[in-house]
């Protein structure tokens, strides 16, 4: 997704699905951002707090990124 500019925030198992074919597929969009534009909310965390990277609850604002989507694929 970084490759494509966008940053999901809010992988979890719920948002993964498995096609006909056995693909993994990453769904619902939601949360996600152009990682490109440079633009964070500072009120709102976006995603679900059990797959937050530590830096959320940290509350850095600069935090939303292809770096916490790989944590919460971790935690997937």
């Amino acid at each position: 997704m970084s490759g494509h500019g966008l940053s999901h925030n809010d992988v979890k198992p719920l948002n993964i699905l498995l096609n006909r074919h056995g693909d993994l597929v990453l769904v619902d969009f939601g949360e996600s951002n152009d990682i490109n534009d440079g633009t964070v909310s500072h009120t709102h965390r976006p995603g679900t707090p059990y797959y937050w990277p530590p830096e959320y609850t940290l509350k850095d604002p600069m935090c939303s990124s292809e770096r916490s989507n790989l944590y919460a694929l971790g935690m997937t």
